[in-house]
């Protein structure tokens, strides 16, 4: 009877090894949520971009192990564990055999007027293919779902060496030869992306299943317990270039701006902004209406301005407003896809028709609009009240998954523990059984 519990400890722990298998053929994903410990990244008043990374990275393990045929892993279990660095990620995912590690992170911008999400890869190879195949999935499901900006797929080759990667990620990866992404989701420092990530209850949670489901994609994976399946997904191919793909360093080749019609009576009036650029396309366009002291917002270089991507065209019509009783002039800046950019001539603008009233008129705030009063400044980040909610900052705080995770792990490592002794134990048995045998026979 003293055998059952044994026994039965190790029908648990064969249960336990076997209940997610590693099979030869599975895809290995390391999903790294970057930064991490005494590395905050990004940071504002409103956001600390670990956790962000963190708690994205959580959703898109949870979604992805929901697909047959692979096995997942994150280089850190939480945001402020320590941080490690680029090449311990990288080495992370080797150990694990990985066949693609992917960089969860957030963006901001030095002058904090940038939006949109991008995608990095590699410039090199076949790196570069993969890539890019999958960065162009990432972007129409971040542009489409969540209607971020699309600022595109790029590369970036050192400065210092050009037969290799800008950044670390990619760097060290493709040095283990891992092909390897970073997911730049959105700004965390402008208000078209940060609005999305303060009024969306689940905005983590939806960009970690993007995030997922791009992964499911790429692979041609199905989950029956999602009711998905994407083995015949049609993807976008990308060969692999003979040398590096070098990132456009220069500002477009020209911008100019023409007054095409005034309409007094709304008091504004429309102008064609031309603009070309020979290596890259145009992603943005802004306004200047102190003759090119300062720069307002950015706008998609698109006849829409609420457009999710460029038209990719030289040419855009935009209507601006006129002043009220006083003449204006303008400068347009075209800027392209590495925001290097190009400034247009002064145009002179008539006078609009004065409204009788004593409040700010409607042209005056589409002035505004196009101004620098529009853009928040920097030390303005305390004016938006916003307290970190727990399923995102996760400080000082186990979950459920955590402690089922620890519960399990303290179970196997019981069971390993058990069946050691078990051996240990028989083996001991057969030595002495062996030594009574022999003393036998010698009598």
């Amino acid at each position: 009877m003293k055998k059952h519990p044994l026994k039965l400890l190790i029908i648990l722990l064969i249960i336990l090894l076997y209940s997610s298998p590693v099979y030869a053929n599975d895809v290995v994903v390391v999903l790294d949520p970057g930064h991490g410990g005494d590395s905050l990244g990004g940071h504002n008043d409103m956001f600390q971009e670990m956790y962000l990374n963190m708690e994205v990275a959580k959703y898109a393990k949870e979604r992805l192990e929901q697909y047959e045929g692979v096995v997942v892993y994150l280089t850190r279990d939480n945001a402020e564990s320590e941080n490690t660095t680029l090449k311990e990620r990288a080495e992370f995912a080797a150990a694990h055999n990985a066949d693609f590690l992917f960089a969860i992170h957030f963006n901001m911008s030095e002058k904090h007027k940038l939006y949109g999400a991008e995608v990095w890869t590699s410039a090199f190879g076949e790196y570069y293919s993969k890539g890019q195949e999958f960065g162009h999935i990432e972007m129409d499901a971040l542009v489409n779902e969540t209607g971020f900006y699309d600022r595109g797929v790029k590369t970036k080759v050192s400065n210092k060496d050009k037969n290799t990667d800008y950044y670390g990620s990619i760097r060290e990866a493709r040095e283990l030869e891992i092909p390897c992404v970073i997911i730049e989701h959105c700004h965390m420092d402008e208000e078209r992306d940060y609005n999305y990530l303060l009024e969306h209850s689940d905005a983590y949670k939806t960009l970690g299943y993007l995030d997922a489901d791009a992964i499911a994609k790429y692979y041609r994976l199905s989950s029956a317990s999602l009711g998905v399946d994407y083995s015949n997904y049609d993807r976008e191919t990308f060969p692999a270039p003979e040398g590096p793909v070098y990132t456009d360093k220069t500002a477009p080749t020209y911008c100019s701006v023409t007054l095409d019609e005034v309409d007094t009576e709304n008091n504004t009036a429309t102008i064609t902004v031309n603009s070309h650029d020979d290596e890259s396309y145009l992603i943005y366009y802004q306004i200047s209406t102190d003759e090119g002291e300062n720069f307002g917002r950015l706008f998609p270089w698109n006849n829409d301005p609420n457009a999710k991507k460029s038209s990719k065209t030289d040419s855009i019509t935009v209507t601006v407003p006129l002043k009220e009783g006083e003449e204006s002039s303008i400068v347009v800046r075209a800027q392209n896809l590495v925001d290097q950019y190009a400034d247009s001539e002064v145009l002179k603008l008539p006078a609009g028709s004065i409204t009788e009233t004593e409040e700010e008129s409607s042209t005056d705030s589409e002035y505004n609009s196009l101004s620098d009063s529009s853009v928040m400044d920097e030390t303005e980040y305390e004016e938006i009240e916003y307290e970190w909610d727990d399923s995102v900052k996760r400080k000082n705080i186990v979950d459920s998954d955590d402690l089922l995770l620890f519960v399990i792990a303290a179970i196997g490592l019981l069971l390993i523990i058990c069946m050691t002794a078990l051996i240990f134990a028989g083996k001991i048995r057969k030595n002495k059984r062996k030594r009574s045998r022999n003393r036998r026979q010698q009598k």
